[in-house]
């Protein structure tokens, strides 16, 4: 049962919960082991394909994380951002991408003191 009803859906909210936990554990499930994999292909056939952009930038998890003011437990799983762009053929890089040469991006590594980090991937 759910938590709300606790001896089994009995109201819609309940039902759609259920329902839904269901399709998680039945069908998205067995995806979570390649679901990282699937969503960078994603995005790298939507970039090169549909925008037509060759030079790919994925910043590393230190930097990511300063420049979107990230810390703590709100950080994503470092792994994205380490073995994820390795698998891909990403290099790494001290350059960074030139829309983030402003004083606001410089300004919040600055303050982090992070080094900006970047892998690229040229298509």
């Amino acid at each position: 049962g759910c938590d709300r009803c606790r001896r089994g859906p009995r109201n819609d909210y309940c039902r759609s919960v259920a329902t839904a936990q269901r399709y998680l554990d039945d069908i998205l499930a067995p995806y979570g082991a390649v679901w990282d994999e699937a969503m960078l292909s994603a995005v790298l056939f939507f970039l090169r394909e549909e925008l037509g952009i060759r030079r790919i930038w994925y910043h590393q998890w230190e930097s990511g994380n300063a420049l979107k003011g990230i810390n703590g437990r709100a950080a994503p799983p470092r792994s994205l951002y380490t073995t994820l762009p390795r698998r891909f053929c990403f290099t790494e890089t001290d350059e960074q991408p030139h829309l983030l040469d402003n004083r606001h991006s410089t300004k919040r590594l600055r303050q982090s003191k992070v080094a900006p980090q970047f892998f690229q991937l040229q298509l």
